[in-house]
């Protein structure tokens, strides 16, 4: 109820400050200032009270699948870049409500594969995939791709990647 007398309020001196910035030709300040700061309130009153009854009346949104993928183990870094030797793990929480399959791929600046690891996940569980680094006689700065493809039989069953992690393989 008091909304509404509030509301009436409001649209009654909107209107007489309206009928004032006419009146004066629009040449009044304090008119045309007072006209901006009602209908702001105005507006902002009508906002504030449909968020209020807007939170109850719809039904919760249906959360999106999470896909994470984080590194994990601690090494070294250099101006961003990891520095890793052949043998070293690299370890990987894995969190998936969709995926089916993590692929790992090592390649060069070149694009060259190095080593590709595909692992098998469980959806909707936690688990943890070990990147074991073995890229031969590589040394240098090289790109791991993380890679996930969603499970058989999803509308759209393409491989998706994260931002490289940069390696820096020394001996």
């Amino acid at each position: 109820m008091r909304k509404t007398i509030l509301f009436i309020g409001l649209g009654v001196a909107f209107l007489a400050v309206s009928l004032w910035v006419i009146f004066s030709g629009g040449k009044s300040a304090k008119a045309v200032r007072a006209k901006f700061r009602l209908g702001g309130a105005i507006l902002t009153l009508i906002s504030t009270t449909n968020m209020v009854g807007c939170v109850s009346c719809y039904d919760p949104a249906i959360e999106s699948p999470q896909n994470i993928i984080d590194l994990k183990s601690e090494h070294e870094v250099s101006d961003g870049v990891f520095v890793v030797r052949n043998g070293d793990k690299m370890l990987f929480n894995v969190e998936c409500d969709t995926i089916d399959e993590a692929i790992f791929v090592i390649t060069s600046l070149d694009g060259e594969v190095l080593q590709l690891l595909r692992e098998k996940v469980v959806v909707e569980t936690q688990m943890e995939i070990a990147l074991n680094i073995d890229v031969g006689s590589y040394r240098g700065v090289a790109e791991l791709h993380i890679y996930y493809q969603y499970e058989e039989g999803a509308s759209d069953n393409k491989a998706y990647t994260y931002n490289p992690y940069l390696l820096n393989i020394v001996d």
